[in-house]
């Protein structure tokens, strides 16, 4: 496992350039890449920066509005091999992008089908280009409240439309969709490796029930200790994970901090090291 800054995860808005230079200063091993920033350097360019740094990349963001209306959706399709394809060609080898876990259009079967149809040709093109993706679900049972139909937020529910959808999709694991399913490590145990497609970690704050959690209101990984950080990535890494680990908190949980990027930025590399270095050897 190796650690990648992602900037937009801390509530930062920065360019590859600064986002490179803040990475190395506080002992990252890559960062993530914006494909659309990529497609406007050069895929050259990007590679370039980012060794010029000592680092490697990690993934991107899926450079899609997959979720909307089909003309954007079809509109936007026809940008994807250049966008991704600038991003792979600048060292990425996983694309990721989550899971709305509600409608209130579409029930259960109906929003299945609706993913299936919208992910299957976005797979087909990433598999195209050498690319996998990872998706993420979404657990805050607070982000359900008040829609009508629930949609995939646990593991399992995640996993299964992962197999559905290709051999080499996998699933974006995050420190606090597991919690906040309430799940145990045997069910984080029973995900395959081939399965296993991107790491998210953080905290949850405290003092809060469980299903009180708000999504976007999250603290640095082993902040808290609500969130047992350590048994999931021991499980992680006992599986074989060997892919990016990425602090995602959002700003929220830097507001108790100095509000410069570098300031931001060197507290969560403090808070990645103390996560990593509490895993123990295997």
């Amino acid at each position: 496992m190796y650690t990648a800054l992602s900037l937009p995860a801390l509530g930062i808005d920065a360019d590859l350039p600064t986002t490179a230079a803040l990475a190395a200063a506080h002992g990252f091993d890559a960062v993530e890449l914006n494909a659309r920033e990529v497609a406007e350097l050069g895929a050259e360019r990007a590679r370039e920066l980012v060794e010029a740094a000592g680092l490697r990349v990690g993934g991107f963001l899926l450079p899609l509005e997959w979720h909307e209306d089909e003309e954007t959706w079809r509109r936007e399709l026809e940008q994807l091999p250049r966008l991704a394809g600038a991003a792979v060609a600048a060292g990425c080898e996983t694309a990721f992008t989550w899971i709305w876990p509600f409608s209130d259009t579409r029930d259960w079967d109906d929003n299945w089908a609706f993913h299936v149809e919208r992910l299957t040709p976005i797979v087909a093109i990433l598999d195209e280009l050498g690319c996998r993706l990872a998706l993420e679900y979404v657990g805050p049972a607070t982000m359900r409240a008040g829609h009508r139909h629930a949609f995939v937020h646990r593991l399992p529910e995640a996993l299964e439309l992962a197999t559905q959808l290709g051999e080499r999709v996998g699933v974006l694991i995050d420190t606090y969709h597991w919690h906040t399913t309430g799940a145990d490590a045997d069910e984080l145990r029973a995900l395959p490796l081939e399965r296993i497609g991107y790491v998210h970690v953080n905290d949850a704050p405290a003092g809060l029930p469980v299903d009180e959690l708000d999504d976007l209101r999250r603290a640095l990984p082993g902040e808290t200790g609500v969130i047992d950080v350590d048994t999931f990535l021991t499980i992680v890494r006992d599986a074989g994970y060997a892919g990016p680990v990425v602090a995602e908190p959002f700003e929220a949980a830097m507001a108790g901090l100095p509000s410069d990027d570098d300031a931001r930025v060197a507290a969560t590399a403090a808070a990645m090291r103390r996560v990593l270095d509490g895993v123990p050897q295997g």
